[in-house]
């Protein structure tokens, strides 16, 4: 990992984009490879982190819910 890979990792860290850490030398790659535009690139990515913070969102609302673990 270069240094310019851990600021931005680090950058993400600090505003909380855990998706986004993740994601984006994956996106940028296939970005690159791809020659799409960097706003295509840019839209991927904050749908990615958009999407994440939904699923936790319904994650931590459903054990908030106390529903029963088996449904019948």
């Amino acid at each position: 990992m270069n240094l310019q890979h851990a600021r931005i990792a680090e950058l993400c860290t600090s505003l909380k984009l855990d998706r986004i850490a993740m994601d984006w030398p994956h996106l940028a790659q296939q970005a690159a490879s791809d020659d799409v535009s960097f706003a295509d690139f840019l839209e991927k990515l904050l749908t990615a982190e958009m999407d994440a913070r939904g699923e936790r969102t319904r994650q931590t609302l459903l054990k908030m819910a106390t529903l029963p673990a088996v449904k019948t």
